[in-house]
């Protein structure tokens, strides 16, 4: 078995081959001739489990084997989703993927040049990211640094300027030209190769006379060492004896339900022990598949209060750790607004491919599950791209700080909040290594395994 499906959370769907018939021992499953196609398969799989499955067409009337790809398919089940505020199908999520690209994203492995860009408040192109074992870690770049000119090319906003940009960025040889904060600066060609992503970065304390604070960033609840990452940063914040803590979700798209449910127990003080963190529900056909899960704190912590850094790329398994942990402990958001996404799927590997239909809702202990808008910080800052991680002056670790030791809380002008604002549609095009998810498995394998007879 391949080793991204190793993992206990997710969903495995065996199947049979030289079939026409699909057999399912869910509930009122579709009982329909199936074509040996993906495209019906990802139909037939979505009438299963989505979790608005009742305003599905009929196959005999949505057709999905006369679609051009398996994709174009999930676009039709996307848009018969229930309409959210703004007017648009709720689901942003449900996907089709390669099954090799989906085992690379599960397993943290990538193959770029390990650096992502973000155009910051002032117009300028700066680094968002970088991995620390891929081609642009192993050559020293980081976060903050300013982009001058990217293969020939002299960063502007506007739209013709960032295609052409995304156009290099896909290349595999990138000479880039950058700006350190120090103002020196340097130029230097990367190259595309394989590396493992650590999704565990910056982990650090602040010292404020004898008040601690821990603080990391997580990038994804993804990778096959995250678990052990985890534990190993607050195994040093255990043996500092820190007294808050200050998690950086800002570009954390979500992952593995398993790893946020670890990161929500190592969080958890004692106290809580026992008592509810969320509840899946799932659609009143799969309604025997709806769980609770309590907290079983991993005594690494003794926190009374704990503040998220989010962006709108913070998504899924993020904000379910959020709005877990809400009802229990003092909860502050400084950033921007997340994603909002409450809703997950299982991944079910069918034809060389992996499909996800968003089949459950995530409900905490008060019965909080809509946040499809995101949550809203009770701080907004501006996403300070122009400094590194960890920088005691970044302005989103600034103000947590600030807000932690009790002073004066840094605020950016509304002018420079609209003005990140309005570079999101322009950092929307450009690409970025993230991945909107949450990804559970509460069936019982054996009930949803698929046989195909003649």
């Amino acid at each position: 078995m391949l080793k991204a499906l190793k993992l206990p959370i997710v969903l495995i769907m065996i199947l049979y081959s030289f079939s026409c018939k699909k057999q399912t021992n869910i509930d009122n499953a579709p009982n329909r001739a199936v074509k040996a196609d993906i495209r019906d398969s990802v139909y037939y799989y979505s009438e299963a489990i989505y979790l608005w499955y009742k305003n599905l067409k009929p196959a005999t009337i949505a057709k999905p084997w006369e679609q051009s790809t398996p994709e174009a398919v999930m676009g039709l089940v996307r848009a018969t989703s229930e309409v959210g505020l703004d007017g648009k199908p709720k689901d942003r999520w449900s996907f089709v993927l390669d099954k090799k690209e989906w085992d690379n994203i599960a397993s943290g492995n990538s193959v770029d040049h390990g650096v992502d860009f973000l155009f910051g408040a002032d117009g300028s192109l700066y680094v968002r990211q970088v991995f620390e074992k891929s081609a642009a870690g192993l050559n020293g770049i980081q976060r903050g640094w300013k982009v001058l000119n990217l293969a020939g090319i002299v960063p502007k906003k506007d739209d013709a300027t960032v295609a052409q940009i995304t156009q290099k960025l896909g290349e595999n040889n990138l000479e880039i030209e950058f700006e350190k904060p120090d103002q020196s600066k340097i130029k230097l060609t990367i190259n595309t190769a394989g590396y493992q992503k650590n999704s565990v970065q910056t982990v650090k304390i602040f010292e404020n006379g004898e008040k601690k604070t821990g603080y990391f960033v997580l990038t994804d609840f993804l990778g096959d060492g995250t678990a052990a990452a985890l534990d190993n940063a607050f195994n040093i914040f255990k043996d500092k004896n820190i007294n808050d803590l200050v998690i950086d979700l800002r570009y954390n798209g979500g992952g593995y339900v398993n790893l946020a449910e670890k990161l929500a127990n190592l969080i958890a003080p004692v106290s809580i022990n026992g008592q509810i963190m969320y509840t899946y529900a799932y659609n009143e056909k799969l309604s025997n598949y709806n769980r609770t899960l309590k907290f079983k704190s991993l005594e690494k912590l003794n926190l009374k209060r704990v503040v998220f850094i989010t962006s709108k790329r913070s998504a899924s398994a993020s904000e379910l750790v959020i709005n877990a942990l809400k009802p229990h402990i003092d909860v502050k958001i400084i950033g921007s607004n997340s994603h909002g996404k409450p809703v997950g799927f299982p991944v079910i590997p069918v034809m060389g491919y992996v499909v996800a239909p968003v089949a459950f809702k995530t409900v905490n202990s008060k019965g909080e599950a809509d946040y499809y808008q995101g949550f809203t910080p009770d701080f907004p800052q501006v996403d300070d791209v122009t400094k590194n991680f960890g920088d005691g002056e970044e302005l989103c670790l600034k103000t947590a700080l600030a807000y932690l030791n009790g002073d004066n809380i840094p605020t950016s002008s509304r002018a420079r909040i609209a003005a990140s604002s309005n570079m999101e549609a322009t950092n929307d095009k450009l690409p970025q290594n993230k991945f909107e998810g949450m990804f559970t498995a509460d069936f019982n394998k054996n009930d949803l395994k698929v046989g195909l007879k003649k």
